[in-house]
């Protein structure tokens, strides 16, 4: 399985209209390519303003045929010449495989920290990322994915950790403090992941 993940940053003073534009079309296009899009807004973390739409296929090659079918729809290209107002630049589009996940739709809140793995580390980096997810899961009782970055920097992965509040988040990340096995896993970063790269970021979604 495959996510795609397209980022856009709201242009200042255009906060409620970008909102509401990125529900209405987000529901537009879900039904012109058969998917459900989720719209998640960046609560915590850097950049701000930023809105984040997603969605799955099993192949790359249906990437290509949702794509093709957006190009095709004018009520698509309407909305992306009102987008073009409301957002800064051009959008930022990824695509990354999903290794593992327990996820069955996206969670009111997410917590998403992406890194790079290190030079050569790719098998390392992969079986860490399976045992990681394998561990939030247990642990929290939440969703948890980890993912490898198709495009974006090279090496790049995310693991996503998802809870139907913020309330529930931070229980989850006070579960995590206990005992010492997130802790003995962590120290296993250092020689996987390229330093300085780690960020993290929540997310909320609105639609």
């Amino acid at each position: 399985m495959f996510i795609f993940v397209r980022r856009r940053t709201i242009k200042a003073g255009k906060l409620t209209q970008a909102l509401d534009f990125a529900i209405e079309s987000s529901a537009h296009v879900g039904k012109v390519i058969g998917k459900t899009i989720a719209v998640q807004r960046l609560a915590y973390g850097q950049p701000a303003g930023v809105l984040q739409f997603s969605y799955f296929v099993d192949q790359m090659s249906e990437l290509d045929e949702t794509v093709e079918r957006i190009a095709s729809d004018a009520g698509a290209a309407e909305f992306a010449n009102r987008g073009a107002e409301l957002f800064e630049g051009l959008p930022e589009d990824n695509i990354g495989r999903v290794v593992v996940s327990t996820f069955d739709g996206p969670k009111p809140v997410m917590s998403i920290v992406s890194a790079v793995g290190a030079p050569g580390k790719l098998p390392e980096v992969t079986a860490f990322g399976v045992e990681m997810q394998e561990l939030l899961t247990s642990t929290t009782g939440e969703p948890a994915a980890f993912v490898i970055q198709i495009s974006g920097p090279v090496g790049g992965v995310r693991f996503a950790r998802g809870a139907d509040s913020m309330a529930g988040l931070q229980a989850a990340n006070e579960k995590l403090q206990e005992g010492g096995a997130f802790a003995k896993l962590m120290e296993r970063t250092g020689a996987l992941f390229v330093p300085g790269s780690g960020h993290t970021v929540i997310l909320r979604k609105i639609n």
